[in-house]
């Protein structure tokens, strides 16, 4: 059984094993039905991309969603290095690693490629850019094209997040840049959406029928909660903000989705590991509800 080291005052990493371990005991993993529920590395502040699985493993996820950029897990020009690392501790741990999230916006972005060509080594098929209609030029089309042929060549897809807010591309907007890339021989399994939970939520203004175009290519899921105040977002636990969850998981659930639910944790707490086990057996109550009729 792990025991902290013999010091006056608990590591980052030992504080959380010993949160972590306090939780209640979980069945042995098998290989879920549905989706493959991931944490996004960046929840756990504090927390060496080495020192992730061994933690996570104990708190109900499938998996993890490593950042790929400046300040997140990784750096990108340490990549050569830590990327794989990064990857193979989550698998050593028994846990998947089926996306990663960057800020890539161009094929001509330094280390993009590399990012690109590592994750497709390791067995890493998604990659959610930072593609958003806040940051959209005359070029991105292009740039989706280039990112796309690297992601070809890689066995990887890259991702448009598709939202609400936060300055993203709408659904609509998101399918349509994507879209009819075959022109230049780019296969359309290597580009997708990651589809935000904020489409939603109460007053997000998307239609069904947006929605339902959508996800012929929502290959991963991002989900966080809110309450709009004062015209901005505040963050909340999964089930505690406005964000319509049971509507969203039979939406999923009625097109088979399969792919993987990153969850985000964008609010505070003094207790990180017990709030992210409970947003986790949040989403898996979502999950059994919506997929048993389809199952």
């Amino acid at each position: 059984m792990w025991a902290p080291s013999p010091k006056s005052k608990l590591s980052r990493r030992e504080a959380l094993l010993l949160a972590a371990a306090a939780l209640p005991l979980r069945a042995e993993r098998t290989k879920p039905k549905g989706p493959l529920l991931c944490v996004l590395s960046d929840a756990l502040t504090g927390v060496w991309y080495a020192q992730i699985g061994e933690i996570v493993q104990q708190l109900g996820y499938d998996g993890v969603d490593f950042t790929l950029m400046h300040g997140g897990a990784v750096e990108p020009d340490k990549s050569p290095v830590d990327e794989v690392r990064a990857f193979e501790s989550v698998h050593g741990a028994g846990l998947e690693c089926p996306i990663a999230t960057t800020i890539l916006r161009s094929p001509n972005e330094p280390w993009g490629r590399n990012l690109l060509a590592l994750a497709g080594m390791t067995g890493v098929t998604l990659i959610r850019c930072g593609l958003k209609h806040s940051n959209a030029s005359m070029s991105t089309r292009q740039d989706v094209f280039g990112l796309a042929y690297f992601a070809q060549q890689y066995k990887t897809a890259v991702l448009v997040e598709a939202g609400s807010g936060g300055g993203l591309y709408s659904p609509a907007d998101a399918h349509q840049l994507i879209s009819n890339l075959g022109v230049g021989n780019i296969d359309p399994q290597s580009t997708g959406l990651a589809l935000n939970s904020d489409c939603f939520a109460a007053g997000a203004g998307v239609s069904g029928e947006e929605i339902e175009t959508a996800l012929t290519r929502v290959r991963a899921v991002v989900v966080s909660d809110f309450v709009a105040k004062d015209g901005a977002r505040e963050f909340k636990p999964l089930g505690k903000g406005s964000v319509d969850f049971g509507s969203m998981f039979k939406t999923l659930a009625k097109a088979g989705f399969r792919g993987p639910i990153t969850v985000e944790r964008h609010y505070k707490t003094p207790d990180e590991p017990g709030m992210l086990a409970k947003d986790a057996e949040f989403i898996r109550g979502q999950i059994r509800a919506a997929w048993r009729p389809v199952q």
